[in-house]
């Protein structure tokens, strides 16, 4: 697996609801409660991610998760 490569297709997930990276390795998902969120990303061939991010209402995050 390369170093630093954008991961297409790899599922996002914040609570119950989920999300797919896009082919530049970004997602959305909207409507997450403010508050602290777990963050948890996974895709064939890595281990699954997990991070932990404090949401704001009305405000959008940006994250940098690292598959290995």
């Amino acid at each position: 697996m390369p170093n630093s490569a954008l991961v297409a297709g790899a599922t996002v997930t914040i609570g119950s609801r989920t999300g797919t990276t896009s082919a530049a390795g970004l997602f959305s998902i909207e409507q997450v409660p403010a508050g602290d969120v777990t963050v948890s990303v996974s895709a064939a061939g890595y281990q699954t991610a997990t991070q932990t991010a404090t949401v704001t209402a009305g405000q959008t995050k940006t994250l940098l998760i690292r598959l290995q």
